[in-house]
């Protein structure tokens, strides 16, 4: 943890609760990882470039 208290990561990873939301995931950019279709991940880099770039007009 960073002094200021932000925390770095890669990845997000989801555990989806049943069936429904593990088909729900992977329309949103998410990996289901090999051997267990409940859990997904994506990388931070991709969540990153998919958010605007902040811009300093209100």
């Amino acid at each position: 943890m960073a002094d200021d208290g932000s925390v770095g990561a890669r990845f997000i990873v989801v555990d989806a609760v049943d069936d429904v939301a593990a088909t729900f995931y992977p329309r949103q950019r998410f990996t289901q990882v090999p051997g267990d279709i409940h859990r997904l991940v994506q990388k931070m880099s991709s969540v990153a470039a998919s958010l605007p770039v902040p811009t300093d007009e209100p």
